[in-house]
């Protein structure tokens, strides 16, 4: 089992989550002091709620390497995981793993480090903890805090998270841990930015930061947040903070012109999926904060995900767009 299907395996149960509070001190505590990127997941209860089974089934449960990654080590993602913490900073990019990865569940370091072994996983020690790496990425490093927290990304990374957590661990700037506690604590996945999309933007190609995005710089967005909540209905918000209000208008107006393209191509099946997400937006400028709100019910994001294996049923007409 590639490395790859593992990680893919992860998000499926990420964007299964649904918490009931706020993400966990330990986790917080290893977040780098320079992050200004963070996005949470909580996965514990994604078992007992139905979005979080629709999400579970399309684990490659099929896969023969991913049944034998679980027999191995004994660690089985539906059930083990509890919480997922990605932290990043801006600048440059560079050729080696972004940011880290901490995760939150009940393990069996012992046994998961022998498996590891056994498939040619090279292991290093670092102050007294097992440093995982293997030929496919050398660069990135993973490692077992304790029989409950895991960290994973790019060597330097994880080495300076084991030093975090052999002193204590300080997290990340106040600003940044009391945002990320407020969004925890009302939505289930969740990211804050300290700094600007600019700074993460240049990492695309071109095609996908091209059209009307070119008409405001991102650089005029000086922090966003945003989160999404499980439900019968589920519902997503975003906010963004702009250097001014003139910014701020002309990043709603750029977010207008989107939703009325999508609206107007809504004959069509990819479209029409959403322009239907579309017609529930409200959209708000005040002074410099814009704040984005959409809801969709549980059943049609079901199918939009499910769109890629099939053609998916038109949605019934909804009310137009309601912006302030």
């Amino acid at each position: 089992m590639t490395a790859r299907r593992v990680t893919l395996s992860f998000l499926i149960l990420a964007v299964a989550a649904v918490p009931m509070a706020a993400v966990d001190p330990a986790l917080m505590k290893l977040v780098p002091p320079d992050a200004t990127v963070v996005v949470g997941v909580n996965v514990e209860q994604a078992r007992t709620t139905p979005f979080g089974q629709f999400v579970l089934k399309q684990m490659p449960l099929d896969d023969e390497g991913f049944r034998k990654m679980m027999e191995a080590t004994g660690f089985d993602p539906r059930r083990d995981l509890r919480e997922i913490l990605v932290a990043s900073k801006g600048g440059q990019p560079s050729k080696n793993i972004q940011g880290i990865v901490m995760a939150t569940g009940s393990f069996d370091p012992a046994r998961i480090v022998a498996a590891a072994k056994v498939l040619g996983v090279t292991v290093t020690d670092y102050a007294g903890v097992e440093v995982l790496s293997s030929k496919e990425s050398p660069a990135g490093g993973f490692a077992f805090l304790d029989r409950s927290l895991a960290i994973a990304g790019e060597t330097e990374q994880v080495k300076a998270a084991i030093d975090r957590y052999k002193k204590g661990g300080a997290g990340p700037g106040a600003t940044l841990a009391a945002r990320a506690a407020e969004w925890s604590g009302r939505t289930d996945l969740w990211f804050i930015t300290t700094g600007s999309p600019a700074d993460l933007a240049h990492r695309m190609p071109d095609s996908q930061a091209a059209g009307p995005i070119k008409a405001v710089s991102l650089e005029a967005i000086e922090q966003s947040s945003g989160g999404i909540k499980f439900g019968s209905v589920v519902k997503i918000s975003v906010e963004a903070v702009a250097r001014t209000d003139k910014d701020a208008t002309a990043l709603g107006d750029v977010v207008r012109f989107v939703a009325g393209m999508v609206q107007l191509n809504r004959d069509k099946q990819g479209p029409d999926q959403m322009a239907a997400l579309v017609d529930s937006m409200e959209l708000k400028t005040d002074s410099r904060t814009v704040t984005l709100g959409l809801s969709v019910p549980q059943e049609q994001l079901e199918k939009m995900i499910q769109s890629g294996h099939g053609p998916a049923k038109k949605a019934a007409p909804r009310s137009k767009a309601t912006t302030i």
